[in-house]
């Protein structure tokens, strides 16, 4: 972005979503503005943008703007839940989604009428190693058959349609998008109380 930005002399709206600014970024930053680079930066969440404000771009960062959610789309809402109870889970194979942290809960709910689903995580070919740790720990406490795995999926409001709660176990958000469209959905939502999720989650 950096060249094309110098070449037509245009500003870079930057919409900043990390959860942490890594030393690589920093670098990165320092860079674009030796190179003189017109840079603007909008954060998704208060927790970001007191990132930004810490970091060498602090006089550019003009305010805070959330990750939108199409309030057109019409997400269906179940009247009654699912018998078993259904929590869903959305995100990927990194440990900072807190997959293991969900198999802990299960694990402390093993007596309850609850199911598991997995959305975003494919297990085949072969499960990636974080993944298959939280496989042998699941197996480990007997709760295999509690879980559901969806992989990859196209259609979102299927998915909160699907179950009757989100939860979001993650170890660090800015804000992500799947707690606002599981709220938007009209799903209870429960999550660590981490980086930008105490800003969306109450």
């Amino acid at each position: 972005a950096a060249p094309l930005a110098l070449r037509l002399a245009a500003p870079v709206f930057v919409h900043f979503h990390s959860s942490e600014l890594t030393a690589r970024s920093r670098r990165h930053l320092r860079l674009w503005r030796t190179l003189g680079v017109r840079m603007e930066f909008f954060a998704v969440s208060d927790f970001s943008k007191g990132l930004l404000e810490g970091s060498e771009v602090r006089d550019l960062v003009r305010a805070t703007l959330p990750n939108p959610v199409d309030t057109s789309v019409q997400f269906a809402v179940r009247e009654q839940p699912h018998r078993p109870f259904r929590v869903g889970f959305v995100g990927s194979k990194s440990p900072n989604k807190g997959l293991h942290l969900l198999v802990s809960i299960a694990g402390l709910l093993r007596d309850e009428d609850v199911e598991w689903h997995v959305f975003g995580i494919d297990l085949r070919p072969t499960a990636p190693p974080y993944v298959a740790r939280c496989l042998r720990s699941i197996k480990h406490r007997g709760l295999e058959d509690r879980f559901r795995w969806w992989g990859k999926f196209d259609d979102v409001k299927g998915v909160y349609v699907d179950v009757d709660a989100l939860l979001v176990p993650s170890g660090l958000e800015s804000q992500p998008r799947v707690a606002l469209e599981a709220m938007a959905s009209g799903l209870p939502v429960v999550a660590t109380r981490v980086g930008g999720l105490p800003e969306v989650v109450i």
